[in-house]
């Protein structure tokens, strides 16, 4: 009697197991090539053709005076920034370095996913992930801190991966260095030492404790803070004081806060890979907690998504990107978990149905999100009366070039020495509108990098012009002193036909500062 042998398959839980559709490195790495210069082409084309966010035009203010550190963050963004606008003025120099540190944090996140599932697919796959992915794809393409944080954060733990994984004790100083820069990037970067300690501290590991190399490497993390210390010991701790009190108005718990955080992973993430995500997270303890890659990426996640979200929930001061960092290593791990799942074809077959659903529900909403902003094609489907310009936070990005000559040319016919306005904000697209050609003060009780960067009482008795527009709904006249005060101007802003915003231009003869809180003159 004949028996059957049945074919050997592989294990699906062997991430060794060869795959009939795995890649060979060199082939992957030519994929992952197009794959990058496909996603710098597209965001590339939106960074040139898209004004300054608000954000930006803050940090681009912080470039052109140049400095250890600055009030809100570190000095990683202005320092970038001003490399990048050494080649030219235009949005897409701006934004410069961090297309590039984008492509650099796929690099990462590739050779990642490879080292600790064995396989290239897993590698792209995560990829892939990380460009579909709102957040990291259209933050990608925003000079924010954000950026060189993830770069700086992810080289870290690849480069702590690369010495205990290979045993290669010295490169425990590479990862202290990019440790170091991940700190001048963003504050968050204090939670990587906590990260990678953790992680080391597993029996398997402890032995490197012993050793000098990661107290060398700590000590070199340590170094780059002098940066910020140096800075914040000019200036009486200033950025200090503004990070862990000033800014903390309100610190408990609070459900509309939790909501905040909540909404923001929805629309940040988006809910299927939000699902996805922490699924994931459960996996990697569950199925993973013996392999120290699956433990590297568990402590890598779940530390700051922890931190940060319970941070995020309970003061008011948050925002709900903070938590994002967490999800970069679930990018790898999402991939690994959905390469090694059983091939039941009915389980197989639903998986791909929810991972095609989420991918493309994540191409639409950014696709969606991109047509918008560059154009006032969805504006114009909205009914009037449910389309408020003031909530629609992408018109911010317009309206700022005509502003910038308006205000150039009335200098001119005024004779006005400086201008300014009442938000930190708008004083700074106000700068880049006008191109760093003429001073501009941010006059409020509000402390801010402008009152670091200006001596506002060099410019008392002077003439200045005022801007304010349709969001800030105070009065000039209730926020800074002026000898006379006379309304030159109005510039409205349209998408298409569709209002967006008002700017009004007024001259300030006599300007002598901020007008006292308790001052309670009415709207005139």
């Amino acid at each position: 009697m004949n028996t059957a042998v049945p074919t050997p398959t592989p294990n699906a839980l062997d991430r060794n197991a060869p795959r009939p559709r795995d890649l060979d490195d060199r082939r992957a790495l030519r994929y992952l090539a197009g794959l990058l210069l496909l996603s710098t082409v597209v965001r590339g084309f939106f960074s040139w053709r898209l004004g300054l966010g608000d954000a930006e035009a803050y940090y681009w203010t912080w470039s052109r005076h140049l400095a250890l550190s600055y009030y809100d963050h570190p000095p990683m963004v202005a320092w970038l920034i001003a490399l990048g606008t050494s080649i030219g003025e235009q949005t897409l120099f701006v934004r410069l370095a961090s297309l590039l540190l984008f492509n650099g944090v796929a690099w990462l996140l590739f050779g990642l996913t490879r080292e600790i599932t064995g396989r290239a697919n897993d590698g792209l796959v995560a990829v892939a992930i990380l460009h579909v992915v709102p957040a990291f794809f259209i933050g990608g393409m925003t000079a924010t801190p954000d950026i060189p944080l993830a770069f700086f954060w992810l080289a870290a733990i690849r480069l702590y991966d690369l010495a205990v994984r290979r045993d290669r004790p010295p490169l425990f100083l590479a990862a202290g260095v990019a440790v170091g820069l991940a700190f001048l990037s963003k504050y968050f970067a204090i939670l990587l030492p906590i990260v990678l300690l953790v992680h080391l501290s597993h029996r398997e590991r402890r032995h490197y404790l012993r050793t000098p190399w990661p107290w060398l490497g700590a000590l070199v993390a340590l170094g780059a803070t002098g940066f910020v210390i140096a800075w914040n010991v000019q200036h009486h701790w200033a950025s200090t004081h503004y990070h862990l009190v000033a800014r903390h108005h309100h610190v408990g718990p609070s459900l509309q806060l939790l909501g905040k955080v909540i909404g923001g992973q929805l629309g940040y993430i988006t809910p299927l890979f939000l699902i996805f995500f922490l699924s994931t997270l459960f996996w990697l303890r569950r199925e993973r907690r013996d392999d120290p890659g699956g433990q590297l990426l568990f402590v890598s996640s779940i530390i700051p998504l922890v931190v940060l979200g319970v941070i995020s929930s309970i003061t008011d001061e948050s925002e709900p990107h903070w938590p994002v960092m967490g999800y970069l290593p679930l990018c790898a791990a999402l991939a690994w978990r959905y390469e090694t799942l059983p091939l039941a074809r009915r389980f197989s077959t639903r998986v791909q149905r929810l991972r095609k659903a989420a991918v493309w529900f994540s191409l639409g909403l950014m696709g969606l999100f991109m047509i918008h902003v560059s154009t006032p094609a969805l504006i114009r489907l909205l009914p009037a009366s449910l389309y408020q310009p003031k909530v629609d936070i992408t018109n911010e990005l317009y309206g700022w070039p005509a502003l910038g000559a308006a205000v150039e040319r009335l200098r001119r016919v005024e004779g006005a020495s400086f201008a300014m306005s009442y938000h930190y904000t708008m004083c700074s697209q106000l700068n880049y509108a006008t191109g760093d050609r003429i001073p501009v003060l941010c006059p409020n009780h509000r402390l801010d990098q402008f009152d670091f960067m200006t001596d506002e009482r060099s410019f008392y008795g002077k003439t200045g012009l005022f801007v304010g527009d349709n969001r800030y709904r105070r009065p000039p006249a209730e926020a800074v002193i002026c000898r006379k005060l006379e309304k030159l101007e109005e510039l409205d802003v349209y998408r298409g036909t569709t209002w967006v915003r008002r700017f009004t231009i007024y001259r300030c003869a006599g300007f002598s500062g901020v007008r006292p809180k308790t001052t309670g003159l009415s709207a005139r």
